[in-house]
């Protein structure tokens, strides 16, 4: 997937299901410290997310008010996935302080401690 549709996907996907989704419906966006932090070698990944940010405090207005839509980001921090290994090792060096500061087990988040939120 090329960075634009990678950033652009959220913005199109959720265009496409808001006029199927019933009063009462979640839209919950996975976004991530990056957005914040200015971690060298992340550009595109953390303008993505930042800007997801964004779209999740505006459609939550928006949509609530219009749908009864409830729109929420999760930013679970660092997740042992594919991508956080492939990631540049600034990126990798700059995670290991929020790693470290987990107060429940300084370990990195597993994808299976995610999934209970976003049910």
């Amino acid at each position: 997937m090329d960075w634009l549709t990678y950033a652009a996907a959220p913005l199109f996907l959720t265009q496409s299901a808001v006029p199927y989704m019933p009063r009462g419906g979640r839209i919950i966006l996975i976004t991530s410290a990056a957005a914040r932090m200015g971690v060298a070698q992340t550009s595109v990944y953390a303008a993505s997310k930042a800007g997801m940010e964004a779209l999740v405090r505006v459609w939550a207005t928006e949509l609530g008010q219009t749908h009864g839509i409830t729109v929420n980001a999760v930013s679970p921090g660092p997740i042992a996935t594919e991508q956080f290994q492939n990631s540049a090792p600034e990126f990798k060096e700059a995670m290991q302080s929020i790693i470290q500061a987990t107060p429940a087990e300084a370990r990195m988040g597993a994808v299976e401690d995610i999934v209970p939120l976003v049910r």
